[in-house]
């Protein structure tokens, strides 16, 4: 009995810091913040799957950025409606804030685009450096093997849609299955290839740049996403809020408990034997 109680005495104070840790245990969930302009029904859609999968995700309007703003976020992504003929809706002020946060950005169709290439960023896969086509809805997937394509969603290599076929009218039609491109035919050391344009061999479309900035090229509204689109999205996002996750993982917190319970043990049987 008393070597019980000395066993429960040491144990239990563990099994209570670890029910501390298991919250943190896969590390923590990447906050989001998602900035937009009009549209609200696409932002909320986009945050509702971001919520979804584990991403707590805040809307943020464009005109209300300011110093301080993204304190206590994980990672930063632009809406496609915040930029429209080559301006950004933002201020040159709200520009650097945003670059500033030192945060990853992940920037979608027209939006994105043209803040990578904004002043003081000017990045290679932005505004200038490419173009745009429409009725395009797919994607040649390039490096299949990256994490990108296969956590947490496993997508297949070859040709993939990722958004529904057919025009709608939630947006003017101009703005319909549009997708802004880079064209890559040397591809820079500091930018990576995830998807191009069917069978273009240098009109790439998903990519980033200085592993921060990611291009999603594709201008089309969350709810014409077809499956795969949402899990390669989702696969994205995770792949930059697994780069900002903290904690032991589950498998060796639990064996770390097991072996501070076996040593607990031993040394209670050494010192009950004297």
């Amino acid at each position: 009995m008393m070597k019980m109680k000395k066993f429960l005495f040491i144990f239990l104070p563990l099994m209570v810091i670890a029910l501390i840790l298991i919250p943190n245990v896969y590390g923590k969930r990447a906050k989001v913040a998602y900035i937009y302009y009009n549209h609200t029904n696409d932002a909320e859609s986009f945050k509702s799957l971001l919520d979804d999968n584990g991403f707590p995700t805040n809307l943020i309007n464009i005109t209300t950025i300011e110093t301080g703003t993204f304190n206590g976020y994980d990672i930063i992504i632009i809406g496609h409606n915040t930029g429209s003929d080559g301006i950004w809706r933002g201020t040159d002020l709200q520009i650097s804030i945003i670059n500033d946060s030192d945060l990853p950005i992940i920037g979608l169709g027209n939006g994105g685009y043209i803040f990578f290439g904004s002043n003081g960023l000017n990045l290679r896969i932005g505004y200038n450096w490419g173009g745009s086509v429409f009725s395009t809805t797919e994607i040649d997937v390039i490096n299949s093997s990256h994490i990108i394509f296969n956590t947490p969603n496993d997508i297949p290599s070859g040709t993939i849609q990722l958004y529904a076929s057919g025009w709608t009218t939630d947006l003017s039609v101009f703005q319909r299955q549009r997708v802004y491109y880079l064209n890559m035919t040397i591809v820079p050391a500091n930018i990576e290839i995830f998807g191009k344009v069917p069978s273009s061999s240098s009109r790439c479309c998903l990519l980033n740049q200085d592993y921060r900035y990611f291009l999603w090229g594709f201008i089309e509204s969350r709810g014409r996403m077809t499956d795969i689109g949402t899990d390669l999205f989702t696969n994205v996002v995770n792949f930059y809020a697994t780069e900002e996750s903290k904690g032991i993982s589950g498998y060796n917190l639990f064996i770390l408990i097991g072996i501070i319970s076996v040593s607990t043990i031993i040394v209670l049987k050494k010192k009950s034997k004297k």
